[in-house]
């Protein structure tokens, strides 16, 4: 798991009891800049990770071509949380569907500028959420999809 000590545990610790639950080994690698990635790939290659999951970051979400460039690069399949990746030519993105969270953010504004107090208003999480598999990099690293994944894809990149 890469993760950027920046954006705090919570992540972390939602990743780390799902792996628990899924009898899983986790562990995390820190990247707190562009400058990091290279190596956490490494690190994460040198551990024979068998995948990497990507976690949430404004950095690494800047980041994202390189990130594919590197995982791919490293025969690392890897997961992140936003489309762009997987477009990009990463394996695999599954997170909030970025244009249902802009709507969101459009119907709080509307309800502030009709009067309400923001503090009045509740925090509101993802709705909707989207996967994205990109099989030539599938192809190209001998991952395997399964149908039932495929199924429920919002978009394959063939």
């Amino acid at each position: 798991m890469l993760w950027d000590p920046a954006t705090g545990p919570t992540q972390v610790k939602a990743a780390e009891a799902a792996a628990q639950r899924l009898r899983l080994q986790l562990q995390a690698l820190e990247a707190r800049g562009p400058d990091d990635l290279e190596a956490a790939v490494r690190a994460a290659t040198r551990q024979r990770a068998g995948a990497l999951l990507v976690l949430g970051s404004p950095v690494f979400n800047s980041f994202w071509r390189r990130i594919a460039e590197l995982t791919n690069k490293n025969r690392l399949p890897t997961i992140m949380p936003f489309t762009g990746f997987a477009e990009d030519g990463g394996l695999m993105a599954y997170g909030p569907h970025l244009h249902s969270l802009f709507s969101q953010a459009g119907a709080m504004l509307v309800k502030v500028l009709k009067g309400s107090p923001p503090s009045d208003l509740p925090v509101e999480r993802p709705t909707t959420f989207s996967l994205t598999v990109n099989l030539r990099t599938a192809k190209a690293l001998g991952v395997a999809m399964p149908q039932s994944l495929l199924a429920r894809a919002d978009k394959i990149i063939q």
